[in-house]
């Protein structure tokens, strides 16, 4: 029995990784547009929303499970300078490689979402139907409209993970100020197993936390929570360079889990040239 259920897990794993891919490769369902603006000192809201796909490979404890990210960004763009129109069908600068964190490797496949001046559309859809299509939001509730970014609930994780290394994953949020303010919340749709998550000036923290070596994070209340399986918080005053730091135990067991992320600028007044 055990043998059969471990091959049905495999069927699955290879499933979602095949619909995964070519999904992502030949259907992104990614909308890139620059819009034409007004001569005016305003700002609109804009949102940013993507989904990462991660193969962890042998070097891995949790090889050959998966990981989504699933992101959502809601961001205040200046919009006083004039844009001209430009618009794509398709994501363009796809990544699907091999990646390597310290000396062990993953295969991700995921789009130039860093741009913040275009605004992107771009689902994984066939793999996360196969394994999970819906995802309760923080206390039961789907979001009211696409610019509700309710925080989600601190659930702290009974998972025991003291002897446990980690894969890091970085979220880049999207501004058009030098500093700035997010509202944020990360929930892992495993109910036992937990993640850290810290709120850092730059992705070079990636590296720093890998190696141990002067890692910083902002030092706001809620700038950071450990051992969660869903958390939400503000962290202020953050640089234009800054993200979400996400630690995942290597420990997963599931043939993909999903991580959802929403994060949510806070209104700021745009300085007066």
């Amino acid at each position: 029995m055990k043998n059969i259920c471990y091959g049905i897990s495999l069927a699955v794993i290879v499933a979602v990784s095949f619909f995964v891919i070519v999904d992502s490769i030949d259907d992104a369902s990614a909308y890139k547009s620059k819009k034409t603006s007004p001569n005016a000192s305003e700002t609109r809201t804009q949102l940013n929303k993507y989904a990462n796909y991660v193969h962890l490979q042998p070097e891995w404890n949790s090889y050959p499970l998966n990981m989504i990210f699933d992101v959502s960004i809601f961001w205040n763009r200046d919009i006083s300078e004039p844009q001209e129109e430009e618009t794509y069908g398709g994501a363009k600068d796809r990544v699907n490689g091999l990646q390597y964190l310290g000396d062990k490797s993953y295969v991700e496949v995921r789009y130039d979402y860093l741009d913040c001046n275009y605004q992107w559309f771009h689902y994984v859809r066939s793999g996360l139907d196969i394994i999970n299509s819906q995802f309760d939001y923080w206390s039961g509730k789907q979001l009211g409209s696409e610019y509700d970014s309710a925080l989600f609930a601190k659930v702290p994780s009974t998972h025991d993970r003291s002897n446990s290394e980690s894969f890091l994953q970085f979220i880049p949020i999207c501004t058009s100020q030098d500093v700035t303010s997010f509202e944020y919340g990360v929930r892992i749709d495993d109910k036992e197993l937990g993640f850290d998550v810290y709120f850092v000036p730059s992705i070079q923290e990636r590296i720093d936390y890998l190696n141990k070596d002067g890692f910083e994070h902002y030092d706001g209340e809620e700038c950071s929570g450990l051992g969660f399986t869903s958390f939400g918080g503000t962290c202020e005053d953050v640089g234009n360079n800054s993200g979400l730091l996400l630690v995942i135990p290597d420990e997963l067991e599931k043939p993909l889990t999903k991580i959802s992320v929403k994060l949510k600028e806070l209104k700021t007044e745009i300085p007066q040239g």
